[in-house]
This record gives C-alpha cells, structure tokens and sequence, in this order.
C-alpha cells in the first residue's frame, strides 16, 4: 500500500509487499523506502529501469527503432530543424539589428524553431508504424476499459496499467475512484490518500499513454 500526502508532498509505502508482486511493484516500493519521492515522476527516475528489459523484445518485434537508427533520426531531425535558424534566421536578425529593423518576428521563428530541434534531440523512443498500429489496436480493443475506469468502476491492478498505459494518467485522474490520488500528480491540495500499488505511469496531471514514444514510420 501507498500513502500519498499533499503539505507536505510526500508518497510512502506501508505494509509488506507481498512475495508474488510484479517486479515493477517491487521496485516501485524499494525506491519509495530508500529515496526521498514526492512526485510520481521521482518514482518513475528510479524504476525506468525495469522497463528497458523489455525494449529488446520490442526492437525485435518491429514495434520501436533501435537505439542506433532512432539516433540516426534524431541527428538529422535536429540538424534539419536547426539549419534555416543558423545560416538563414540568426544573419537575417543581426542584419536586421544593424540597421535599426524590427526582428521580433524572426526572433519567435528562430525561438520555435531552437524548442522544436530541442524536443527531436531529446527523444529516445520512436515508435515505428507498426507500433503506432499496434497502440491504436490495443486502444481499440480496451475502449470498455477505458469507460468502466473512468466512470469509477473497480479494476485489477493490471487493468489500471494497461489502462494507463494505453489511455495516460488523465483517466485515473478524471475517475472519481481515484479522486483522491490526485495530489500525486498534481500540485499540493492538503489532502492524503492511500491507494494499492498496481502498476500506474508517472505523468503530471494527464498525458498521453504508452511512455511518450513518438510516432515514426518505419
């Protein structure tokens, strides 16, 4: 069991985890009990490792790239994104100071241009296209998941993870089940809660599902 408290932001685990739990949940608790978490996303540092187990089996499967061709990706998306701000946006705006013009306009280009070659360089999943299908099949087929959550209906612990997984954390938030969760993922509200320990995602206050993995064909 965890215990969540909102002032001050503190998550606990209490009682003794039981032998037959998901190595997740184990980790999950020895990371609580040895480290100072008052976040979701704390937890999530100290146990992603457990989830790099199974990225082999994913390359393998044609699911996500492999490390060498989503950095492959990454470069060229990032240098891509960064060329026309370097050898076009920054002369043009120093030209444009030079002789007294607004550049405001340019400046905000450039400025978008340097947050999108920032998001490409720091992605470390992509999904291939037969990822992305096999995502939109599994949402598909846990659609009435998704609602009996969401709706307030009690699940199994491995039904909150695959719900989290597919659907993100704003299920569990917008559910009144786990009404009081809530201070977990989102800025302190003075109340505490407890809630079991069955598989649930690090996101702050909704999100997106299945870990971030950007969308690639391949």
């Amino acid at each position: 069991m965890l215990t969540a408290t909102a002032v001050p932001p503190a998550i606990r685990a209490t009682g003794v985890m039981p032998g037959n739990s998901d190595p997740v949940e184990h980790a999950v608790s020895q990371a609580i009990n040895l480290h100072n978490i008052s976040n979701v996303r704390d937890i999530y540092r100290h146990v992603s490792q457990i989830s790099q187990r199974i990225r082999p089996k994913l390359i393998d499967a044609g699911l996500i790239l492999s490390d060498g061709r989503t950095a492959a990706i990454r470069t060229t998306c990032t240098l891509l994104t960064l060329t026309p701000v370097v050898f076009w946006g920054v002369p043009k705006i120093i030209l444009g100071l030079s002789r007294h013009k607004p550049v405001t306009f340019l400046l905000v280009l450039c400025a978008i241009g340097l947050c999108t070659a920032a998001w490409f360089f720091c992605q470390k999943c992509i999904r291939t296209s037969r990822g992305d299908d096999a995502v939109e099949y599994l949402k598909g087929q846990n659609r009435s998941l998704e609602y009996s959550l969401a709706h307030g209906s009690p699940g199994t612990g491995t039904e909150v993870a695959l719900a989290l997984g597919l659907f993100g954390t704003a299920i569990m938030l917008n559910s009144p089940m786990f009404a009081t969760m809530r201070p977990v993922f989102c800025a302190p509200s003075s109340t505490s809660s407890g809630f079991g320990s069955g598989g649930w995602g690090g996101s702050s206050c909704g999100g997106g599902g299945c870990g971030g993995c950007g969308g690639c064909g391949g």
